[in-house]
């Protein structure tokens, strides 16, 4: 239980996103079975509402945590760090708890503001996960700050199985009464998961005696007060809670805006139900890439913080540079293939109804921006630059919601206003970053340079995929393809594209020997000689 280095630990946490979110790919369509597609609108809809009060009490404060430990740890006070942590899981515990209650208690009003009144019942039963995850992103943070990946990667993993499991099984004994209660049952292992990764993580922290405290670190520094550790972490923690809060609180808008938009548009209840569901099948598609951005995020932000403290701003341009190079090289081929694959993929999934793909092809390549967005807000929170991180934010999210006020009404866009509201408003928030990046770090970041190889190698892959999965469609399933046909295709296309592409970026020089080796020496051996020799 080590310091792991940056792209390993980013592999780890890549590794353990993308399981959580295969686990979640077969949950989606397996709950759509059990609730139907106007129960998914009603689901996706909750778990709007419940995102943003999670983000408004916890989100944030995993990586406030992480950036405190990591700049007490790096100026040689562990158990500052230490008592830091501890400070924060208590405060987040009581800030949990009476989250929870307010949410219990504002239910139906809540439900009612949206446009949801089904969603009530699910909204109480998703209150206590409020409680629950409060102390699991203080566990989290603590060893994010330290830069201990694997219990993290873990503990996902661990959480997603659990939520998977006990919400198909509540949400199919619960359909029995009503849609509503279906839908709640459909929300009541994400408090399960949530606690069985705390039981985890506590464990973990109390079996290893990698967190016990040396003794000449004990005294080797002046220590801080328990007043200046709480101020630090409000200091740290406001700001980033509210940037994530007023990022999901777009959502939640996005969510209302939707529905209300769309019923003045003229859609009636179930058609509006049908077309949130829709749109929540592409969201739940479109961000499965997201989560190696969140690895990413989740090991620069300590590396950066512990950079500033040394002042060395080298350091500083090396991990920003690395955070975009490696995004650009995840985002931009995946966007390609979804919107390549997009229907194929639909049918596979969501074989009964798979009218949504088109959502896909037109909406891809929102994750990009996203991605970088992500990337800009965890890199100048890094800096300090917290409060201007909400300022961009809030730009673009105003744009959005007015650009989908305008547009989604109109029958003839509908749903699809939703994407060029998204489209827009995350190019604002992009172009006013990178501004404010340039100044606070004082040079030039590889924005555009570092794109072009992922770009071009995504294009020939893009071009391989789409004959392969055209040609191969016709030579097995002929005009009527099954089910089947699709899942084998999709697998083989996206075999195909991986090679393809990885194949690319070695020619291109964008992957290197020490940066393949720095993952697992494993990989690099299993590279044929041919291709190794073409490495630099």
């Amino acid at each position: 239980m080590k310091e792991q280095s940056t792209t390993r630990g980013m592999a780890i946490l890549s590794a353990a996103g993308i399981a959580v979110k295969l686990l979640s790919l077969l949950y989606v369509p397996v709950l759509i079975s059990i609730i139907g597609t106007n129960g998914f609108g009603v689901y996706n809809n909750t778990y709007a509402i419940f995102t943003w009060v999670y983000a408004m009490t916890n989100i944030g404060m995993q990586p406030a945590i992480a950036k405190l430990v990591a700049e007490l740890d790096e100026a040689g006070n562990p158990k500052d760090a230490l008592r830091a942590f501890k400070l924060s899981r208590a405060l987040l515990f009581i800030v949990g708890i009476t989250a929870t209650l307010l949410l219990i208690v504002f239910a139906k009003p809540l439900s009612d503001i949206t446009k949801n009144p089904r969603a009530m019942y699910s909204l109480m039963t998703l209150a206590p996960t409020v409680a629950v995850t409060s102390v699991l992103v203080a566990y989290r943070g603590y060893f994010q700050g330290r830069n201990i990946i694997t219990p993290i990667g873990v503990s996902q993993v661990i959480e997603q199985f659990a939520n998977v499991f006990v919400s198909l099984l509540f949400a199919y004994m619960l359909m029995n009464i009503s849609l509503e209660a279906g839908v709640a049952g459909g929300t009541v292992g994400t408090s399960v998961g949530a606690l069985i990764s705390i039981l985890y993580l506590i464990y973990i922290y109390n079996s290893r005696k990698y967190f016990k405290i040396p003794k000449e670190a004990q005294t080797a520094h002046r220590r801080h007060s328990t007043k200046y550790l709480v101020k630090k972490v409000i200091k740290y923690g406001m700001p980033i809670t509210l940037s994530a809060g007023l990022q999901n609180f777009g959502t939640v808008i996005d969510a209302t805006n939707v529905r209300t938009r769309l019923l003045a548009g003229g859609f009636s209840i179930d058609s509006v139900d049908q077309l949130t569901g829709y749109l929540g099948q592409y969201q739940n598609l479109a961000y499965v890439p997201l989560v190696f951005i969140t690895a990413i995020a989740t090991i620069v932000l300590p590396a950066i913080s512990r950079a500033v403290v040394n002042r060395d701003k080298e350091k500083v341009k090396e991990k920003i540079n690395f955070a975009f190079k490696v995004g650009y090289i995840i985002t931009i081929p995946s966007a390609v293939g979804l919107v390549i694959l997009s229907s194929s993929i639909y049918k596979l999934l969501y074989w009964k109804d798979p009218f949504g793909y088109k959502l896909m092809m037109y909406g891809a390549f929102i994750m990009v921006f996203m991605a970088v967005v992500q990337l800009q807000t965890t890199i100048l929170q890094s800096l300090n630059k917290f409060y201007t991180v909400l300022y961009t934010l809030l730009a673009g999210l105003i744009v959005k919601i007015i650009l989908n006020y305008i547009l989604i009404a109109h029958p003839e866009i509908n749903i699809y206003g939703a994407i060029i509201g998204g489209y827009v408003g995350y190019l604002i928030t992009f172009v006013l970053n990178i501004r404010v990046l340039r100044k606070a770090i004082k040079k030039r970041t590889g924005y555009f340079s570092l794109m072009l190889a992922p770009a071009a190698a995504s294009a020939i892959m893009g071009v391989f995929v789409h004959f392969i999965n055209k040609y191969m469609l016709l030579l097995l399933g002929g005009s009527n393809p099954s089910r089947i046909h699709y899942a084998l295709v999709t697998l083989i296309a996206v075999l195909a594209g991986v090679i393809i592409y990885a194949y690319g970026l070695i020619l291109t020089g964008v992957l290197t020997k020490g940066e393949i080796e720095s993952i697992s020496p494993r990989i690099y051996n299993k590279i044929p000689r041919f291709i190794k020799n073409r490495m630099r």
